[in-house]
């Protein structure tokens, strides 16, 4: 998606030096695909939220690269069955 791409480029090519160093120790991001970069991200927060209409579960996954070093999350919501059903960047 279009946030996802954005998020990844924010931390691979907008981020100040030193805030680089602190998300991508010992490694140039420049070098990474978005793909590569996906394992450096973290677990910050899991979520689970039961919606009374439709009676709907639904799972939040919050991920950082750095929470000390970006305020950045990409959010990944889930369905009762395990799947993907929303994602989206967020500060």
């Amino acid at each position: 998606s279009e946030d996802v791409c954005m998020f990844m480029e924010f931390h691979r090519d907008d981020m100040e030096p030193d805030e680089i160093e602190d998300v991508f120790p010992d490694i140039d991001p420049k070098t990474l695909s978005f793909t590569e970069m996906v394992d450096y991200l973290k677990i910050k927060r899991l979520g689970v939220s039961i919606e009374e209409e439709p009676d709907e579960l639904s799972i939040e996954l919050d991920l950082s690269f750095n929470p000390e070093a970006t305020d950045y999350v990409l959010l990944v919501v889930f369905n009762e069955k395990v799947e993907i059903i929303h994602v989206a960047s967020e500060s």
